[in-house]
């Protein structure tokens, strides 16, 4: 494994939460929701495991996706707790103090090939 492994793993995984982020945004119930965090925890694995092999210089960027990703997880985990059936509305809103989806550090990941 090296570093062009990790960054198309991880275009494929932010494709794939982008999707299914548009979903959730048409209709958000919770099995959308439940199925946008399969992928983010994907993303948070891929990032623990094999982060390193994206190099020194993309350090910082791993560390403030992985801090965006982290918090969307507890953030659910919390939120989940009062949402019981998959087809129930799950309105999901960003705690103030979390990072927000780190677009432009992401895209400087997956260029720097």
């Amino acid at each position: 494994m090296n570093k062009s492994y990790v960054q198309e793993n991880l275009r494929f995984l932010v494709l794939m939460t982008n999707r299914l982020y548009k979903i959730y945004k048409d209709e958000p119930i919770l099995v959308n929701a439940m199925r946008i965090e399969v992928v983010n925890r994907k993303i948070v694995a891929l990032l623990y495991n094999r982060g390193h092999l994206l190099g020194s210089e993309n350090r910082s960027l791993v560390f403030k996706v992985l801090d965006h990703f982290q918090v969307w997880l507890l953030q659910f985990h919390e939120h989940r707790k009062e949402v019981l059936k998959a087809d129930d509305t799950f309105i999901f809103e960003r705690w103030e103090q979390a990072v927000a989806y780190p677009q432009a550090e992401i895209e400087r990941i997956l260029k720097d090939q």
